[in-house]
Order: C-alpha cells, then sequence, then structure tokens
C-alpha cells in the first residue's frame, strides 16, 4: 500500500512534524521494509519541496525514536517498523515511594557520567533533585525510552545503605531497579531506588491511549 501524503504549508503543524509523519507512515506500512534504504536528504528535499534542516529534523526524530538508523558514509535506513498495538497503556512512572511516617527527601550523594556522553548529552549539567529522571531521560537522551523493565524487592540493609539511609544494618529494605530500553532494544539507563521502613505503597498511573 502507497503512502501519498504531501506537507501542507497552509497547515499550523511544523513542516519538519509533517515530514515525520509522512517518512513513519511509509516505514509503518511497509512502503520502506526494514533494512531498506531511504531516499537521500537531496531526494526527499525535491519529492517534497522543504529545505535540508525540515528534512533533518524529520530523520533525527525517527533515529531517536528507532524507525531509521544511520550508518556513517553509507545513508540512512529502516531498523524496523514497530508494530500497531491497537490501543495499548502508557505508562506514567513515578518516583515517589510513600511509607508509614515517611517524608521523602532528595540529596546527591554522588554525582558523576556513568553512560556514554553521546547517549544523554549533558547529563552532569542536570539537576537531578529538581526533575524526574523518567522525565530527564525523555527530554535529553538521543533516544527515546520505549520499555521500562521494573522489579521489586524486599532486601536486607547493606552496610552502605544503612549509612546512607540512617538505618540498621540487616533490617528490612525497599528495593526497587528499573531499566529504561530504546526503541532499537538497547538499555539506556538503570536506576536503583532504596527505601527503609515496615510498609510502602506504590502508585503507579496508567493512561489509556489509541
Amino acid at each position: 500500500m502507497l503512502t501519498n501524503k504531501t506537507v501542507d504549508r497552509e497547515s499550523q503543524q511544523k513542516l519538519y512534524v509533517q515530514m515525520f509523519s509522512i517518512i513513519k507512515d511509509k516505514i509503518e506500512q511497509r512502503e520502506w521494509p526494514a533494512g531498506s534504504q531511504i531516499p537521500t536528504e537531496d531526494e526527499l528535499c525535491t519529492t517534497y519541496d522543504v529545505s535540508k534542516a525540515t528534512v533533518r529534523m524529520a530523520i533525527a526524530e525517527l533515529v531517536r525514536s528507532g524507525y531509521l538508523r544511520k550508518q556513517q558514509g553509507k545513508g540512512t535506513f529502516v531498523s524496523h517498523a514497530l508494530p500497531d498495538l491497537g490501543i495499548t497503556m502508557k505508562t506514567k512512572l513515578t518516583e515517589d515511594m510513600f511509607g508509614e511516617g515517611v517524608v521523602a527527601r532528595k540529596e546527591v550523594l554522588v554525582k558523576g557520567v556513568k553512560v556514554p556522553p553521546e547517549v544523554v548529552p549533558d547529563i552532569e549539567e542536570a539537576d537531578v533533585c529538581l526533575t524526574p529522571f523518567y522525565e530527564m531521560m525523555q527530554q535529553r537522551a538521543r533516544k527515546k525510552i520505549q520499555k521500562v523493565i521494573q522489579m521489586i524487592e524486599i532486601a536486607e540493609m547493606t552496610g552502605d545503605a544503612a549509612a546512607i539511609l540512617k538505618s540498621e544494618k540487616g533490617a528490612p529494605m525497599l528495593l526497587l531497579h528499573r531499566l529504561l530500553v530504546g526503541a532499537d532494544g538497547k538499555p539506556l539507563a538503570y536506576t536503583r531506588l532504596m527505601g527503609d521502613g515496615k510498609k510502602y505503597k506504590l502508585q503507579t498511573e496508567l493512561i489509556q491511549i489509541a
């Protein structure tokens, strides 16, 4: 099935957003199948009568979303067409843990770069106490988060954790692991949340989207 969308200059939607939609539709409709090379920037500019800046912005966002990948000196190729799952559940992650008599407080104990700079540019400048980590990754990472793998366990307080949380070594501790995965299936970041106390309630907000 061929898609014949064109750029509508009378639309209030930005041109690069329209180009993003045009290219994405061609990929999802398998007009440009996985592994195939898409037309060059010059060819796209000529076909849709837009500037190179518009095409580059659209392609950059498609790469970040996992639809396209660039090969140095060769061109831009289709990674895969993300499946149409129909109605899905979009999860908004919260980082708050509510415990009996617990007052949540954030404090930077150790700060440093743990991921390659090309994955999250200028992450060392981010204030992780003011911005939720998930939101920061969505805004700063070169690739969008496609999946979050979360594991919750009850563990014993270790020496380091006990010192940080000002608790007794061996006391029960809630341990929450989160692995953020990009659209290409590769890990983007890993977080570990620890909390002391005997009772917790974890809040997750689910939003249904079409």
